[in-house]
């Protein structure tokens, strides 16, 4: 048995997954909700009694790996609970802690939600959890659930404990790309909206565009998407890199970025004030974060203020104007991260993450590699930074807590690291390869924060999107 998402693979257990689980079920951290960690005993107990479950239930927890990896990351899956004296089908989930804040627990639950209600009988899925441990009971939220019941729990004092029904289920919003066996009801879905649009005196759309021969384009290529409740489309959208040569005039917010671009948003006119399009805006949002893009264009028509409306509250700049043949478009543009932090590949010695770009310039200083006019230089720009970007006052003690600071998306953030050429040159002729880190939520507690920055106590110290 094998589920599969955009990033993750989930499979049957093997005991040769013993070494990558411990790692996981060992840590204080990773186990601090449950009574203790587990040994190496009770970790392969734990394996034995999924593979026990695959035999009698043809289900169990399944083993969590990245796709583009294979890189073993924790578990999730189903087993039967006694959750206040009931034997309950519970979705469980463990990830190990190099890998949280990245949505992988949400996107393997979600997995495991949609294949019980559609291969087995039962009628509503839980998950349970202690009373303290916020992530599990915020990943069953995102997941649709809902509290249904809090109960005194020898193990874990407090328990709560989150449900989602089938028929709750069936009204949600599930994504997937659109099929071939979908084209008439999504060439219908845009007829329909031509005509509501007509109604409303918005000339955005006609026969011409989108026609059926863009739509059957767009699912020959896998570009077009739709969201589906109660088995009926209720909106559809196309993501690619493709854009006209208008795009070019814009002012955009990231100029160097991975963008990706979102043509024909279109909610079934019959599903219209239903929440339907920002929850989409947040479905693709999560979706090109997985796809490791920056940011997302797109363009809105002038004369909609329906879709205009949209999307300033979902926090879509306009960077610029485009005229077409049915009149004139706003250019608008969304950063997808919060923050950012550029570093090399060494690690630090204080915090064991990778050494941010100041400290690595600096070093190059220490050693005297440095040019004298690249010396007098150094000093020179170090002396301007520390005028403009607030020093976090826990480095005077020696950084006690080995934080690292993180860069925000904001104007005063990313005005920092534009005005930092030298330092970039300095890295490139010295053969320093520079590497962004970008987090949308905080990568770890932050214990210092100003206009330009934060510092966190915990990171991951994976090198993502090479610069």
């Amino acid at each position: 048995m094998q589920l599969e998402t955009q990033r993750l693979i989930l499979r049957e257990y093997t005991m040769e997954d013993f070494d990558a689980l411990y790692e996981i079920m060992s840590d204080p951290e990773t186990m601090r909700h449950y009574p203790a960690p587990f040994d190496e005993a009770r970790t392969r107990r734990w394996i034995g009694w999924n593979l026990d479950n695959y035999k009698k239930y043809g289900w169990g927890l399944w083993a969590v790996v990245l796709k583009e990896s294979g890189h073993f990351i924790g578990d999730c899956g189903i087993t039967l609970q006694n959750i206040d004296g009931e034997l309950l089908p519970e979705i469980g989930y463990h990830i190990n802690k190099k890998y949280w804040r990245r949505g992988f627990a949400k996107e393997a639950a979600r997995a495991v939600r949609d294949w019980v209600f559609e291969n087995t009988n039962y009628d509503a899925i839980y998950s349970y959890m202690k009373y303290t441990n916020v992530a599990s009971y915020s990943t069953a939220i995102a997941n649709g659930m809902k509290k249904v019941k809090e109960y005194p729990d020898s193990k874990n004092e407090i328990s709560y404990a989150y449900a989602i029904s089938r028929s709750e289920w069936n009204s949600l919003l599930k994504f997937r790309r659109a099929k071939n066996e979908d084209t008439e009801e999504i060439v219908q879905l845009y007829k329909n909206a031509v005509a509501k649009m007509n109604e409303q005196n918005i000339p955005q759309w006609d026969d011409v565009y989108p026609d059926r021969s863009i739509l059957e384009g767009d699912i020959k290529k896998n570009q077009m998407f739709v969201g589906t409740k109660n088995g009926k489309i209720a909106v559809c959208f196309v993501l690619n890199e493709e854009c006209d040569k208008e795009y070019k005039k814009a002012k955009w917010i990231c100029p160097d970025a991975r963008f990706c671009i979102l043509h024909r948003l279109c909610v079934n006119p019959k599903l219209q004030n239903q929440g339907i399009a920002g929850k989409t805006m947040k479905h693709i949002e999560e979706f090109c974060r997985t796809q490791k893009y920056d940011s997302i264009r797109l363009d809105c028509f002038t004369q909609n203020p329906y879709s205009r409306r949209l999307y300033d509250k979902c926090g879509y700049t306009v960077t610029g104007h485009a005229d077409w043949r049915k009149g004139r478009f706003e250019l608008r543009e969304k950063n997808l991260w919060n923050y950012f932090r550029i570093h090399t590949a060494d690690i630090a010695y204080i915090t064991q993450q990778p050494r941010g770009i100041f400290t690595a310039v600096g070093k190059l200083v220490d050693a005297k590699m440095l040019s004298e006019e690249e010396t007098v230089a150094y000093w020179k720009n170090r002396e301007y930074f520390e005028k403009i970007l607030p020093v976090p006052p826990f480095y005077k003690d020696g950084n006690p807590d080995h934080a690292t600071t993180w860069f925000k998306y904001s104007p005063q953030g990313q005005g920092i690291w534009q005005q930092m050429d030298f330092y970039r040159a300095m890295c490139k002729k010295y053969g320093l390869k520079l590497y962004r880190s970008q987090a949308y939520e905080a990568p770890g507690e932050i214990i210092y924060e100003d206009d330009f920055q934060i510092a966190v106590k915990l990171t991951d110290n994976d090198l993502k999107n090479p610069q």
